[in-house]
């Protein structure tokens, strides 16, 4: 008890860089039980720390605790849904996985970061920075190896390719605020990183990181602070047209993949369609890849055809709003990855907004339709959390973001930091889902970060 009295803050440091090198591995489920790390932080936190907590704490971030707790209170409500038929206890951990860890992870971080030493919450972001650059290292190593041929690349141990997102985008955000406000030779190392992280999200293959890099490094022209920044930021607004434009006009030349133009040309023909017809743009529902409703093939083959896996988000995109349009306030279900089963359960057989896909798509089980997930995330926490939990999720993000924006002023890099990170995911999981073992490692991040700026806020009035 003496060790763990006089090396608390070490001993949990240590415990901290555990968690976050498996997060970052890929490995949070193998080895070592990366919760059960996190859960020993939070009890050391409480037993070494709590005769310095005062409610002053909680009023610090009342607003950010108000938003979690109207979230917690939204999951809960979904015990009383039966559409899918999941037993109490099955509900009760789903929700302990996607709602009630996420938010203790945020709590003990913030807690352990609001009374730790300085230098020590400095080491755990430069952890976040490392172990982030070694998970861009891992995929271009992949792809190098591959002869520059391999795709959909997944670095280290993660099981699918979109969960390297918070460390691929981390690292992007860390090279892009080194590119302006990091010393010269660091300048050039920055710009070197930012290059490689780009290489990497290329590599990976996953189109809403391409996209969301490409959001960071144009958001960030207007959100960092430099000189000339009124005459970049005007002639980059001059120039955005013509490069889109150019961007649009260069889609066109790539695979349906990538063919972005013609997605756009076509967009209004397609929405316009009830999701249960919308398979007549599928060229896999008359070549036997895809077995689709009987109102789709009625339809027979049409002269457009869209991307596969574009047109199935675009399809349960447009019956996932409808669903929220129909009960807007309810909570449903909680977790992405039950989202396909519910508008399943919910659309009888040959509703018009019921998507046309017939079976599952990734082949994980019979009674799953299309894919089990809606690849956006705001409208699959609309119907999660219903549109109250997720404007409080959405102010949550704001109110973070905000302070990553104001702590920019004085702490220009890690501010800066947080705003572009947070840019990036908004943009990424506009268009896929976020893993709960990535939340948490997000609201890891955004505790520290939190608890030490309220931290460093107190010794500057305690000084004054």
């Amino acid at each position: 008890m003496r060790f763990l009295e006089k090396y608390y803050q070490k001993v949990v440091v240590g415990l901290f860089c555990v968690g976050i090198i498996l997060y970052g591995l890929g490995l949070s489920k193998t080895l070592i039980p990366t919760q059960t790390l996190f859960d020993i932080i939070g009890v050391l936190t409480l037993f070494y720390v709590y005769r310095r907590f005062s409610l002053y704490d909680i009023i610090q971030i009342r607003y950010i605790v108000l938003c979690l707790v109207i979230v917690l209170v939204c999951a809960l409500l979904t015990i009383f849904d039966t559409r899918l038929g999941f037993s109490i206890s099955e509900k009760l951990k789903t929700i302990n996985t996607h709602t009630i860890s996420p938010i203790l992870f945020f709590l003990i971080a913030y807690f352990y970061a609001l009374y730790a030493s300085e230098r020590f919450i400095r080491f755990l972001f430069f952890v976040f920075a490392f172990v982030a650059l070694a998970c861009v290292g891992s995929t271009l190593y992949l792809w190098f190896e591959s002869g520059f041929q391999a795709q959909l690349i997944t670095p280290w141990y993660f099981d699918y390719v979109v969960m390297p997102n918070v460390w691929l985008l981390g690292a992007s955000a860390v090279c892009i605020v080194g590119c302006v406000y990091a010393k010269s030779y660091v300048r050039f190392l920055s710009v070197l990183g930012l290059c490689l992280c780009g290489m990497a999200i290329v590599a990976n293959g996953e189109r809403s990181f391409l996209l969301a890099f490409l959001g960071m490094c144009v958001c960030s022209v207007f959100v960092l602070r430099y000189r000339y920044k009124i005459y970049i930021t005007s002639s980059l607004l001059v120039a955005l047209i013509p490069l889109c434009y150019g961007a649009y006009l260069y889609t066109a030349s790539l695979s349906d993949r990538y063919n972005f133009a013609h997605l756009l040309d076509n967009i209004l023909v397609v929405w316009d369609t009830k999701p249960i017809e919308m398979g007549q743009f599928d060229m896999g529902c008359f070549t036997h890849h895809s077995m689709c409703s009987k109102e789709s093939l009625a339809k027979g083959k049409n002269n457009i055809t869209i991307e596969h896996s574009s047109l199935a988000r675009i399809a349960m995109y447009k019956s996932a709003l409808h669903l929220i349009m129909h009960e807007p306030f309810r909570p449903h279900i909680i977790g992405s990855w039950n989202i396909g089963p519910y508008l399943h359960a919910f659309y009888d057989a040959h509703d018009p907004y019921r998507v046309y896909l017939d079976t599952s798509v990734t082949r994980l089980g019979i009674d799953l339709y299309g894919y089990p997930h809606i690849h956006s995330t705001p409208i699959s926490l609309s119907i999660e959390y219903g549109v109250c939990g997720f404007l409080a999720i959405a102010i949550f993000v704001f109110l973070i973001a905000f302070r990553g924006f104001m702590a920019s002023k004085q702490y220009r890099f890690l501010g800066s930091v947080v705003v572009l990170l947070i840019i990036g995911m908004c943009i990424q999981t506009q268009f896929d889902v976020m893993y709960s073992v990535n939340l948490r490692v997000l609201m890891l991040f955004f505790g520290l970060f939190i608890g030490y700026m309220l931290a460093r806020d107190r010794e500057a009035h305690t000084t004054l």
